[in-house]
């Protein structure tokens, strides 16, 4: 990976408000006390090269309390200069990417990126030479970034973990998956395979089943036919009955009907003549009636009923006009008697004694004759009411009588429609209906019922009966059809089964080859390995010829004595330990970055490579990593002593919890 970086730009991450540190070819050593910011410059420059790719997320990174925040990454590659920036914001109490503070730039001019991160990672990765499913953030740590305690842990590690590690480097758990991958493959064809074999041998036992459902279903085709033509018959039967029913039910009804009638007839002669006896009865009590009406009309004057009224009524008129006249008579001559003697009020004259006297007299006759004739209308009128009272009666008598009269007839001619009736009853021709006809034809029409119910029992019977056996006959041709299916397929299976061993037998040689493949891929790797190891580690080493290195087969790295002996590389000094670690793990970038298709890197990144070493070791390291033939290193440390190697050392300083960097340049050491 031909990258250099320039500058990086920090706004609201982490610790830091806003810093910008510049980058050059060389060793550039930024150092710092424990929690000051170091490790956030590399955090920030993986973040902005891969993005959610990278090991750390947007919600580490923003500042606390901040609400937006960006990284801005310069840095050159084929002859071309590129700017990444990146932007974060927080929504609430989640941190994302700004979409408006997202660009990449070329020489200058901003690169169409759609506001996705996915678009920006994919952008870089093809700038970077990475390819589209490689995992551009793990092959960039193994080409070009060594993270704290790696240089040391790689010649401290079990051989196991060890080879783990640089496996995965190599890419060869994919063969370790394929292997088991292929095993899962292998069991399941050979599970196919027995299943297979398992239906083939049940091919005799499906034909035998296959013969003997062909033969049931055949028995019961014979007993449905056999159930069909007993029910065509039945039911031949059954219409021929219904029929004669229907007959007998006809004739039943019929005479039914007539006897309803004669019961009906014998009913009507018989309230005829009790209607008769009635109307004879009453027509009887009329006649004894009549005569004494007669009587009564005739002893009552009705006849002057009438004129009687009339007279009444004129005598009491008479006698009402009478005692007017008597009672102003009898006013008057209580006037004249009170006025006494003097001028009369009306005339004017002069009233006497004497007049006076005679004038009451005439009253007195005109009044007497008055009563007597008030006495006699009275006499009269009394007589004349009881006359009138008497003939009253003689007409309501008059009234009855001809009621009576008009009723005899009426029931007379009553009588003589009833004794019509009566003999048209009585000549009507009851002979056919007989109690002996009706029990006999009620019998048969019986016993034609229950023939038809035992036909209907029967017919039901063998409607059921041919239901089952049609639903039998559709079961086992159901039955057959599955076993000629299962037939066909077990021929189908057992061109298949040839099939299915063959993949069996090559998934096993397969599995085989790609545990050889895995171990020429390793083998290979290891010979390609050995020699960069020797490479680097000769341009490494300051000391005398006195060891000489290779690697094992479990990629041990192991040193040898003049003589040939093996010696631990716990047992080298300081600075060979060192050294032999530094171009192990120079060697891995190597053989990665060939792997991953990638060029070799000219930026090498240490976060604290340091940690685990003793203090001979760090003393001896400066030196060594002026020896590293890479354009540009950049090493995050603690270690005071690491300056020495530096062409520009940056100082973290955290105060209040913000951040702030200062620059210190040096003179190149020789050898740079």
């Amino acid at each position: 990976m031909t990258v250099i970086l320039r500058t990086i730009e920090l706004t609201n991450i982490r610790s830091y408000l806003h810093e910008s540190i510049g980058f050059d070819k060389g060793i550039t050593v930024i150092t710092g006390r424990t929690g000051s910011g170091k490790s956030t410059i590399l955090m920030s420059l993986e973040y902005a090269l891969f993005g959610n790719a990278a090991s750390v997320s947007g919600n580490a990174l923003l500042r606390r309390g901040a609400h937006e925040g960006s990284i801005r990454l310069v840095f050159e590659h084929a002859g071309h200069e590129y700017v990444v920036e990146r932007g974060l914001v927080r929504i609430k109490e989640k941190v994302s990417f700004n979409k408006d503070s997202l660009a990449l730039y070329k020489d200058g001019e901003r690169v169409p990126v759609i506001s996705r991160v996915r678009d920006l990672d994919e952008m870089i990765c093809d700038i970077l030479g990475y390819d589209a499913d490689a995992n551009a953030s793990e092959l960039f740590s193994v080409t070009s970034y060594t993270r704290q305690d790696e240089i040391k842990k790689l010649m401290t590690l079990s051989s196991e973990k060890r080879q783990e590690f640089i496996d995965s480097i190599l890419q060869l758990a994919k063969y370790k998956l394929a292997w088991v991958n292929i095993k899962d493959l292998v069991s399941h064809f050979s599970q196919e395979l027995s299943r297979i074999d398992g239906m083939l041998s049940a091919k005799t036992r499906l034909e035998a089943e296959q013969s003997e459902l062909i033969a049931k279903k055949e028995k019961k085709e014979k007993e449905y036919a056999h159930a069909k033509a007993r029910l065509s018959a039945l039911q031949k039967k059954q219409s021929e009955h219904e029929k004669k029913h229907a007959r007998t039910q006809e004739q039943y009804s019929a005479l039914k009907k007539q006897q309803e009638h004669v019961y009906q007839k014998k009913a009507r002669i018989h309230s005829l003549e009790t209607q008769q006896d009635a109307i004879a009865k009453r027509i009887d009590e009329i006649e004894k009636k009549l005569p004494d009406l007669e009587i009564m009309v005739a002893k009552s004057g009705a006849h002057e009923f009438d004129l009687l009224l009339e007279n009444k009524s004129k005598t009491h008129a008479l006698l009402e006009t009478k005692q007017e006249h008597a009672k102003k008579a009898e006013e008057e001559e209580k006037r004249i008697r009170a006025l006494g003697i003097g001028a009369c009020p009306v005339c004017k004259q002069e009233v006497k004694h004497e007049h006076v006297l005679q004038v009451s007299h005439e009253y007195a006759i005109t009044l007497e004759q008055l009563h007597k004739e008030i006495d006699a209308l009275s006499q009269n009128h009394e007589h004349l009411a009881k006359r009138v009272e008497n003939a009253r009666e003689g007409v309501r008598a008059k009234q009855e009588q001809d009621a009576l009269e008009a009723q005899k007839h009426e029931l007379a001619t009553e009588r003589t429609h009833r004794l019509d009736e009566l003999a048209t009853l009585h000549a009507e021709d009851d002979k056919g209906v007989s109690e002996k006809n009706m029990h006999e034809l009620e019998a048969e029409r019986e016993a034609c019922i229950a023939r038809a119910n035992q036909l209907s029992t029967e017919r039901a019977q063998l409607e059921t009966q041919s239901a089952y056996l049609l639903e039998a006959i559709s079961e086992h041709e159901e039955q057959i059809k599955q076993k000629k299916a299962e037939q066909a397929q077990i021929s189908k299976q057992e061109a298949q089964r040839k099939q299915v061993s063959n993949v069996c037998v090559f998934l096993s040689n397969l599995r085989e080859d790609v545990r050889n493949i895995r171990e020429v891929v390793r083998d290979t790797f290891l010979d390609a390995f050995k020699v960069e190891f020797h490479k680097y580690f000769e341009e490494l080493r300051r000391f005398e010829e006195e060891y000489t290195v290779d690697v094992k087969t479990d990629y041990e790295p192991v040193a040898y004595a003049t003589d040939g002996l093996e010696v631990s590389i716990n047992a080298l000094s300081g600075g060979e330990k060192t050294s032999v670690a530094l171009s192990y793990r120079l060697a891995l970038a190597y053989i990665a970055a060939e792997l991953g298709g990638v060029s070799q890197s000219e930026l090498l990144i240490l976060d604290e490579p340091t940690v685990g070493f003793d203090s001979e070791d760090v003393r001896l390291l400066p030196e060594i990593l002026q020896s590293i033939r890479i354009p540009q290193i950049i090493i995050v440390t603690h270690e005071e002593e690491l300056k020495t190697a530096a062409d520009v050392n940056y100082i973290t300083n955290k105060k209040a919890g913000v951040t702030r960097i200062s620059a210190q340049e040096f003179q190149h050491l020789p050898g740079r």
